[in-house]
């Protein structure tokens, strides 16, 4: 398929340029209500035949939550993850802000949230942030820091932040690696960690669809913050627990909790600023008695940020945090059929032939009768073909046509 000329030139929407919740997952309590607050709130559930995540039961809705529960330990709660891709989808149907208020006012808790920003400038370039992490020209809570490019991994060593260069022992290291380019900086078994990768790399196209548009990218990268347990609970539902006789904050066992804020009032600029800055060592002169001047160090905390890293992340200043508008379009199911299908189907083409097709068929046919989001697809692209823009944009922007209606 021929590359769009218009999408190549045409500016990105600033929407995609906000930033994002990536991943949610929460827990709420073993009830009836719960459960038709999920279907009601995430879609139609379909019930699968295993458990998940140590749950023994569990299904998934209409807009991809994957839900674990045990009817033998209601204890444990109901267990809810929404993926990135779920989440796109869940654009202009409900905000993320929406959600997590209706998961605190059924008493869950938070288990992890991924917030991204994606840089389509190129202002993240990798081996200038590994160069940096190198030199510990960073000022971070962090303690570790690592690297992956395809098969050839370059790893930390967390007693002197340095790096070891590791290779293969079965695969022939000479040949050129895979795609993929990743840093992760901190340890993923603790609350917060970081990760900056390239999504052109990882999804094998440089194309996103938007609204029903192809835009074609020069760069994209992300830059994305992983925060789990207490980290995710206090980020979403920021609080403390309150002894009401004095004021103080105290135990959770003998306090009342407070909310102190909301997720509305969360900055993705502050929030990176405040777990990871890359610096740029500044010089002092001065003078020994003899009148030769010399350059000395100044101690890191008064180094200057990175222009490139506060350029970074002014494009999200005053923005709230909201969900992906890159929702997976045509281009991407292709791209996704193409690169990950293309070569078990020719296989099974050239051994089976034309029973094998019909199969796939059938089966297709079945599986899209389930699949709400292929369904969407289809009615966008033949509105799109017919020309019907009241479809298209009841479609694509829900909200705005509800508001439209009942005005």
């Amino acid at each position: 398929m021929e590359e769009n000329p218009i999408a190549q030139t045409s500016p990105l929407p600033r929407d995609i340029k906000r930033p994002f919740v990536d991943w949610l997952s929460f827990s709420v309590p073993y009830d009836k209500g719960n459960f038709a607050w999920i279907v009601e709130t995430l879609g139609e559930r379909t019930d699968l035949d295993k458990g998940f995540m140590g749950y023994s039961q569990s299904f998934v809705t209409d807009f991809g939550a994957r839900v674990g529960y045990s009817p033998d330990k209601p204890e444990n709660k109901i267990h809810v993850v929404l993926s990135g891709k779920s989440l796109a989808g869940l654009n202009g149907q409900l905000s993320i802000e929406t959600l997590i208020e209706s998961v605190i006012e059924i008493e869950g808790k938070f288990c992890r949230i991924d917030i991204a920003l994606d840089d389509f400038d190129g202002l993240l370039d990798f081996e200038t942030i590994w160069t940096k992490l190198e030199n510990k020209e960073v000022g971070t809570r962090f303690k570790t820091y690592s690297r992956i490019q395809g098969k050839k991994t370059k790893i930390d060593n967390p007693d002197d932040f340095s790096r070891i260069e590791s290779g293969s022992l079965w695969k022939d290291t000479s040949r050129p690696m895979k795609s993929g380019d990743t840093i992760y900086i901190g340890n993923r078994s603790s609350d917060v960690f970081c990760r900056i990768y390239d999504k052109i790399k990882e999804t094998k196209s440089n194309r996103i669809s938007v609204n029903g548009k192809t835009y074609v990218l020069p760069f994209w990268n992300r830059l994305e913050f992983e925060l789990k347990g207490t980290a995710a609970d206090q980020y979403c539902n920021p609080h403390d627990f309150i002894n009401l006789e004095t004021g103080e904050i105290c135990h959770k066992s003998i306090g009342k909790k407070v909310r102190r804020s909301s997720f509305l009032d969360r900055s993705f600029p502050r929030t990176a600023y405040y777990y990871l800055k890359f610096l740029e060592p500044t010089y002092k002169f001065k003078k020994l008695e003899n009148g030769t001047r010399f350059r000395e160090l100044k101690h890191k905390r008064h180094w200057e940020s990175s222009l490139w890293w506060t350029q970074f992340l002014q494009t999200a200043e005053g923005e709230k945090i909201g969900l992906s508008f890159v929702r997976p379009g045509l281009e991407n199911v292709r791209d996704w059929m193409m690169n990950q299908n293309s070569g078990a189907f020719y296989l099974l083409k050239e051994l089976f032939g034309d029973k094998f097709i019909k199969t796939l068929e059938d089966q297709g046919e079945e599986k899209f009768s389930e699949n709400k989001r292929y369904q969407k697809l289809m009615r966008e692209f033949k509105a799109r073909e017919q020309g019907n823009i009241k479809d298209l944009h009841k479609l694509l922007f829900f909200k705005d046509y509800e508001k439209e209606k009942i005005g």
